[in-house]
């Protein structure tokens, strides 16, 4: 359970995230932990289920803590405003874990299903790509010039199946020492690739083709686009389960885009539905917004300022990773929604100049392209022989 509490001090505005530890069944000890501000130096009292000791993040300190009927000299501080932030993404959204897909892959060789052989050709040199990683951890913590801004991490891996040689290419964000192992990868590219997206697929079917294409974009493209005038259902008989998975819908976009890099436009109706069931079942917009918990995509959105301004109404639906020298093009009749109802969907690779003028210059008020993205990255070679090499670039793929 994560806590949410604002700095006690009124002029300032930081709010401090805490995981408040519940064990199950009920058996938790209550008190309190006093938290010191790291703007203002102002300090506040929290109630929680197990307080403990004492703890260092971003923005506040915990100096003390005791349990109920315990005495400390902290204990007539005033209690801080708390809400509960249960259920809702970090602020810089959640990692999803890859896994092969069993229909209908992106990356397909005739019969081989090249994500399941991929994926278990990694499993195989996991060890190597965190010794390479710890390596890098180690440098980083001591802060080391050169080693303290790697920011993206690219495994090109070369293994052998049925004596073929594939070569697959991998890569996750780099954040924090925590990230630096090799969970989380995604599958970004692989050679022999002869699947061709273009026909006709459920609705489940396209959310996975989503969700690989966007991965791929936010880890390599230098821009995202996102043209949805829908996400998920919303009907006058909408059931609670369709609520929740409009919801989770929204929550699984976030997760899948860096914001910072992203064009996203949706009809204001649909954000109205995200806003209205938000009321019902989770935390209102309005208490979000308050409390500085909304996620990155829905912030951008409320806000006039980063708000994506449009021309007209529209219709149209697509989504595009924008590259130095082409733009990967996913088009069709398909929503972000899920089920079986079929829909036609294209993969096609066309010019920037092409994709601005006959995408986004009738739609877009004052679009340009932007190839600021060039993270500093860290890339690990592994030959099929297992030969382990690795160097820090600046690279834009």
């Amino acid at each position: 359970m994560e806590k949410a509490i604002i700095c006690n001090k009124k002029r300032c505005k930081e709010v401090f995230h805490i995981h408040e530890n519940r064990a199950p069944g009920g058996i938790n000890d209550y008190g309190y932990i006093v938290v010191k501000c790291k703007v203002c130096g102002s300090l506040t009292k929290v109630r929680m289920a197990n307080p403990s000791g004492m703890g260092y993040f971003d923005n506040f300190d915990i100096i003390a803590s005791w349990e109920d009927g315990g005495h400390n000299q902290y204990e007539d501080i005033p209690e801080g405003e708390t809400a509960l932030v249960s259920g809702k993404e970090p602020s810089e959204g959640v990692t999803i874990p890859f896994k092969p897909n069993p229909f209908c892959p992106l990356w397909q060789n005739g019969k081989v299903n090249l994500e399941i052989t991929a994926n278990n050709s990694f499993k195989k040199v996991c060890d190597s790509i965190n010794e390479q990683l710890y390596g890098l951890r180690n440098v980083f913590l001591k802060s080391m010039s050169g080693f303290d801004d790697i920011e993206r991490c690219i495994v090109e891996q070369e293994y052998e199946v049925g004596g073929v040689v594939y070569n697959a290419k991998w890569a996750k964000v780099l954040k924090n020492e925590n990230t630096m192992n090799s969970d989380l990868f995604h599958l970004i590219d692989h050679s022999y690739n002869d699947k061709q997206i273009d026909g006709v697929y459920s609705r489940n079917e396209m959310m996975s083709y989503l969700y690989r294409c966007l991965m791929r974009w936010k880890l390599v493209a230098s821009q995202v686009i996102v043209i949805t005038p829908f996400i998920g259902f919303d009907f006058l008989f909408s059931k609670e389960e369709d609520k929740q998975e409009l919801l989770c819908l929204w929550d699984l976009l976030n997760s899948m885009l860096d914001i910072k890099k992203t064009t996203f436009i949706t009809r204001v109706s649909t954000y109205g539905s995200l806003k209205k069931y938000q009321k019902q079942i989770d935390v209102p917009a309005d208490v979000l917004k308050k409390w500085n918990l909304m996620s990155n995509l829905q912030s951008m959105i409320d806000n006039p300022k980063t708000r994506v301004k449009t021309k007209a109404q529209f219709h149209a639906k697509f989504y595009a990773g924008i590259f130095n020298d082409h733009v990967e093009l996913l088009s069709g009749s398909f929503n972000v929604q899920t089920g079986e109802i079929l829909e036609q969907m294209h993969l096609r690779n066309i010019t920037r100049d092409l994709f601005k003028e006959n995408y986004l210059d009738r739609l877009v008020e004052g679009f340009e392209y932007d190839d600021s993205f060039n993270p500093r990255t860290m890339f690990i070679d592994i030959t099929k022989e297992g030969k382990v090499s690795s160097k820090f670039v600046v690279l834009n793929d």
